[in-house]
C-alpha cells in the first residue's frame, strides 16, 4: 500500500525545521555525532552542504536565508589542494552550483580543474587506496560539473571492481563479499551516468539490495545496526533500477517515517542523536518516493517525447535532483518581493504583490481597472479613483522600473508572474 503524499510532506516539513533551527551562527551545520558513519559525513563542508540540500528541496521561500547563509559560508571554506581534501573540494563544488556570481564561477572552474587533475589513468580518485566509497562520494558532490569523459571513466572502472561473489560491490576494490552500501551508492551513480538499469550487472545489483533488507524495512551499513543513510540510499536506487514502487521501497519509506524524532530530525540508531547528516539523506529519500509516487500522466507524456530511455521513475529523480539548483535560484529571485527593494513599508509591499497577482489573474488592465479590482479586498475597500490612482500609477510605474510588469497603449500587462516562477 502506498504512503500518501500528505503524510511524507508532514514528515519533510519537520525535518527542514529541525535543520533550519540547528544552523550554527557562521552559517554552517556541524555533524552532532563525532562518531557518524560514514566518517567523512562529519566534515562541515559536507555536512553544510547536506544541509543545503535538505531545505533546497523544499522549495519553500521560507528557508532562503539559510540556504543563502550557508552557502556564503561553503564559498568561503578554505580547504588546501592536497590529496586528503579531495572529497571536501567536490561538496564544495556541490555547494557552488546553486550559486551564480563571478567569485563563484571562478572558484567552479578551478575545482573542476584540480579535480580532473587529481584523477587517477584508471577513472578512480583512490584518497585511501583500500577505500572503495571515496570515489562514488566525490562523484555524488561534482558530477554536475566534471566532463562526461571523466565520469564515464570512473564508470568504467566500477565495472571492473566488483565483488568476487558477483552480487554488486564491496566496500574495498574486488571485495570479496558485496555490501549494501558501497552497491547501492555506485549502483546510483551508474544509473545517473546513463548506463542500462535493466542490464544483467544493474539487476544483480537489485537482487542483491533487496535479499539484504532487514525485517523492519531498513538496510545496515558495515553491521547489522540499520542504517539511515543507507536506507534511504536504496530507496532512491532500487526506484531507478525498478522502474516501479515495490514493497521493499514502502517498508523502507515507512521505516523512516517510524523512527523520525520529536524534534524532526532523523536520529543515529545506536547515537540517539538527530544528525544533519542522517536527516538530510532521509528527506532525500522521501522526497524520491514522493517524485515517482506524484508522477502524473503530463510527466509521462513528455517523457515519452523526449525519447531518453524507458526507466521513467530515474528521469523524474534524477531531473529533479539535477534541476534543484535553479529551484534556488528562482527563491531567490522570488524573495525580492519581500525586499526594501520592492518598497519601503510592509503596506506598500503588500499592495504592489496585489497588482501584480491582479495582472497574472486577469491580464493587462488600465490604472483604473486595478483600483477597481484591489477594491474587492477589505484592506482596499477605501480607495478611489479620484485620490488614489497616482499612487496606483506610482506603484505601476515602479515595478515597470524593477521590469516585473510592462506597458503597452496606457494597459498594464505581466508575462512572469515571480510568485509561481517553478511552481508547475
Amino acid at each position: 500500500m502506498q504512503i500518501s503524499s500528505a503524510k511524507i510532506n508532514k514528515a519533510l516539513k519537520r525535518g527542514a525545521e529541525f535543520i533550519a533551527q540547528s544552523q550554527e551562527a557562521n552559517g554552517s551545520w556541524v555533524a552532532k555525532d563525532s562518531a557518524l558513519r560514514p566518517t567523512f559525513g562529519v566534515r562541515p563542508i559536507i555536512t553544510t552542504v547536506n544541509g543545503i540540500d535538505a531545505l533546497a528541496i523544499m522549495d519553500d521561500i521560507k528557508y532562503i536565508h539559510n540556504i543563502e547563509r550557508g552557502l556564503n559560508f561553503c564559498l568561503n571554506y578554505k580547504l588546501h589542494t592536497v590529496e586528503d581534501d579531495i572529497v571536501q573540494w567536490a561538496w564544495k563544488l556541490r555547494a557552488l552550483d546553486y550559486m551564480h556570481t563571478q567569485k563563484s564561477d571562478k572558484s567552479k572552474k578551478t575545482i573542476v580543474d584540480f579535480l580532473i587533475s587529481k584523477q587517477n589513468s584508471n577513472g578512480s580518485w583512490q584518497v585511501y587506496p583500500q577505500d572503495l566509497l571515496w570515489t562514488p562520494f566525490l562523484i555524488n558532490g561534482s558530477y554536475l560539473d566534471l566532463p562526461h569523459s571523466a565520469i564515464v571513466k570512473t564508470c568504467d572502472w566500477f565495472m571492473t571492481i566488483r565483488a568476487k561473489d558477483g552480487k554488486g560491490w564491496g566496500r574495498n576494490p574486488n571485495d570479496v563479499i558485496s555490501e549494501v552500501s558501497s552497491t547501492a551508492f555506485v549502483s546510483t551513480i551508474l544509473s545517473f551516468s546513463g548506463m542500462n538499469t535493466k542490464n544483467e550487472i544493474m539487476q544483480k545489483s537489485r537482487k542483491f539490495i533487496e535479499s539484504a533488507q532487514n525485517s523492519d524495512g531498513s538496510w545496515s551499513s558495515w553491521g547489522s545496526n540499520p542504517s539511515i543513510w543507507s536506507t534511504a540510499m536504496c530507496i532512491k536506487v532500487l526506484l531507478c533500477l525498478n522502474n516501479n514502487i515495490t514493497k521493499c521501497v514502502t517498508d523502507a519509506v515507512s521505516y523512516l517515517l517510524s523512527i523520525q524524532a520529536t524534534d524532526g530530525g532523523w536520529e543515529n540508531p545506536h547515537k540517539k542523536i538527530s544528525d544533519i547528516y542522517t536527516t538530510s539523506y532521509a528527506m532525500r529519500g522521501l522526497m524520491s518516493y514522493k517524485i515517482a509516487k506524484d508522477a502524473t500522466d503530463y510527466d509521462k507524456k513528455e517523457f515519452t517525447k523526449m525519447l531518453v530511455g524507458d526507466n521513467f521513475y530515474m528521469y523524474l529523480i534524477n531531473r529533479f535532483f539535477r534541476y534543484n539548483k535553479y529551484a534556488v535560484q528562482d527563491l531567490v529571485l522570488k524573495n525580492i518581493l519581500n525586499s526594501k527593494l520592492f518598497g519601503n513599508t510592509r503596506s506598500v509591499i503588500d499592495r504592489r504583490k496585489r497588482i501584480i497577482s491582479i495582472l497574472s489573474e486577469n491580464g493587462e488592465l488600465r490604472s483604473a481597472e486595478i483600483i477597481d479590482f484591489l477594491k474587492k479586498y477589505p484592506t482596499y475597500q477605501k480607495l478611489n479613483k479620484k485620490s488614489h490612482l497616482t499612487q496606483i500609477n506610482y506603484d505601476l510605474e515602479h515595478l515597470r522600473d524593477l521590469n516585473i510588469i510592462r506597458k503597452n497603449n496606457r494597459k498594464y500587462f505581466i508575462i512572469i508572474d515571480p510568485e509561481r516562477i517553478n511552481s508547475y
